[in-house]
C-alpha cells in the first residue's frame, strides 16, 4: 500500500469551521495537526519543527502573506531549512497565487479543503 509518511502540519485559520475541517481530514490521512486560530499564533508555532504549513491569506490581525513573510525571515535569520507553507484561499485568480507566491509561500490551495486536493499536496 502505497501512503504518504506521517507529518507534522501547522493549520492556520480563523474560521473554526474550517480549522475543524482541517484538523479532521490531516488526522484520517494519518497525520499530526497543529491547528491555530491566527497568522500571530502561527508565527510563534513556527519553531516547532513542522513538515508543513498551512495558512489561511485572510486572518484579522497578521494575515496569511505577513505570516509567511515573517516565517521566512525567521527561517533566514536562523539559516533553518526552508518549511513548505501552503496558502488556504477563497480567491483562485492569478493575481491572488502570485501574490501568494510573492510573500514567500510554495503554493495554493482553494478552499474548501478536500481529501483529494490534500492528498495531491501532501504526495
Amino acid at each position: 500500500m502505497n501512503q504518504t509518511p506521517r507529518r507534522r502540519i501547522l493549520v492556520a485559520d480563523d474560521d473554526p469551521v474550517n480549522r475543524r475541517l482541517a484538523s479532521m481530514l490531516l488526522d484520517r490521512a494519518g497525520h499530526d495537526a497543529v491547528v491555530v486560530e491566527d497568522g500571530l499564533a502561527a508565527v510563534a508555532a513556527f519553531p516547532g519543527g513542522f513538515d508543513l504549513i498551512l495558512l489561511d491569506v485572510d486572518m484579522p490581525g497578521l494575515t496569511g502573506l505577513e505570516a509567511a513573510t515573517r516565517i521566512r525571515a525567521a527561517e533566514k535569520a536562523a539559516t533553518l531549512p526552508r518549511t513548505v507553507v501552503v496558502a488556504l484561499t477563497g480567491y483562485s485568480g492569478h493575481h491572488d497565487r502570485q501574490v501568494c507566491l510573492e510573500a514567500g509561500m510554495d503554493d495554493v490551495l482553494v478552499k474548501p479543503l478536500t481529501p483529494e486536493v490534500l492528498d495531491r499536496l501532501l504526495k
